[in-house]
């Protein structure tokens, strides 16, 4: 099977949070799940990760997060900066250094940024489209990998639109792709744009709607993210390219401990950008086809193409709320969801309706309401060219933040 995983986190490895207690942030409306006592000024939560799968094997590394509240309730937190650092014994490793500051000094805007160092020997390919069933080849075939070194590079800005809900902002993303194709593979086989590696740059445009009552777990409210992309030599790019980003977003609190979330989103790319950035959206979220974001349950970066279709629902009840050390609020809730999304490329007729779809549940852990630490098991369908055609799959996740 793909990633059956056993992944052991201390979930609840709380090293600290914050001996400052800060001012109570600003109420809860009525309908909202219940309130989780007196937030400190600041959380910290620290945790070691231990997985085992197939694909990566034994790992093992730590995750951090850090957040500074806003006791005035304005902003979501004053500062937020996350990191980790991961590696198996089957070649894979991340690293990552997320910050992000709302009211930058202040001001109407907002600057976030992060650096993240990929590395993995068995970093798939299966081509570009939707409809790519694998041979049943053996373990230890490297005809769907190839090796990825990647360093990539985010910084984001935004400002409110006067006292409106809208938001403007602009990104710019640069990385740096190594690439080594095995022989025989898929990938030396098709030889597609990008495979020796490169530099790919894309600058980015984009308009923010957001009604939601909290930024961090959400209950209620709308969030619309419409952004027009280029690349170009210009901005420090090896290839041509030009893409589109519309995504709608919603949180329906049906009950005080029971809320529906749905994302629903569409992209598409122009020009001749590299297959390693094909799995790629756009917008503020960057969302990945395949993975801990959009189709839980099959592999990461599954499905590139160049334009995609996707929505996603969740059904988030908080089933406790409990208080440790006399600080740290913890509110427990259970996330059943279903992830469907189907890509095209410009080069083949339109597929007809064939979408992939996944589900699972997970386990969402709100700190403090400064931040949630997500658990998640993905159920997806491998699709074969010899029967059975369609095998299960498992994946599972333990990283922060809902994935919308």
């Amino acid at each position: 099977m793909g990633r059956v995983a056993s992944a052991i986190a201390l979930l609840l490895g709380l090293l600290a949070a914050g001996p400052v207690r800060g001012e109570d942030a600003a109420g809860t409306p009525t309908d909202a799940p219940d309130p989780i006592p007196d937030p400190p000024q600041w959380a910290f939560f620290a945790a070691p990760l231990v997985t085992y799968d197939s694909v990566y094997r034994l790992g093992g590394g730590a995750f951090g997060q850090v957040v500074r509240a806003d006791p005035t309730g304005v902003e979501p937190f004053k500062a937020s900066i996350s990191g980790q650092a991961y590696l198996t014994t089957g070649g894979y490793q991340s690293h990552y250094l997320y910050f992000d500051l709302p009211a930058l000094a202040g001001s109407r805007f907002r600057w976030g940024g992060r650096v993240r160092r990929i590395v993995f020997t068995g970093a798939s390919y299966y081509g570009l489209g939707n409809d790519l069933p694998r041979d049943d080849v053996g373990e230890g075939s490297k005809r769907y990998q190839y090796q990825a070194r990647r360093l990539l590079m985010r910084t984001d800005l935004r400002r409110r639109v006067g006292r409106s809900q809208w938001e403007l902002y602009g990104t710019y993303t640069w990385s740096l792709e190594g690439v080594s194709a095995y022989t025989p593979s898929l990938l030396q086989e098709e030889q597609p744009q990008g495979w020796q590696g490169g530099k790919m740059a894309w600058g980015q445009l984009g308009g923010f709607y957001d009604t939601r009552t909290d930024e961090i777990d959400p209950w209620d409210g709308i969030t619309l993210d419409l952004a027009v992309r280029a690349a170009a030599p210009w901005l420090g790019s090896d290839w041509l390219a030009t893409g589109t980003y519309a995504a709608f977003s919603g949180w329906w609190s049906l009950s005080p401990r029971l809320v529906l979330a749905g994302r629903f989103l569409v992209d598409s790319v122009w020009g001749n950008p590299p297959f390693f950035t094909r799995a790629t959206l756009g917008g503020l979220a960057g969302t990945v086809v395949g993975g801990r974001f959009l189709l839980r349950g099959l592999p990461e970066e599954r499905l590139r193409a160049d334009a995609v279709a996707a929505s996603q629902l969740e059904l988030r009840f908080r089933f406790a709320n409990l208080t440790l050390f006399r600080k740290v609020g913890l509110g427990l809730a259970l996330a059943p969801f279903v992830d469907a999304a189907q890509v095209a490329t410009w080069e083949n007729e339109v597929s007809p309706f064939d979408p992939h779809v996944t589900g699972g549940g997970g386990l969402r852990i709100n700190i403090n309401d400064l931040l949630i630490l997500r658990a998640d098991v993905g159920v997806g369908v491998e699709r074969y060219v010899d029967a059975p055609t369609r095998r299960p799959m498992v994946q599972v996740y333990v990283l922060s933040g809902h994935p919308f």
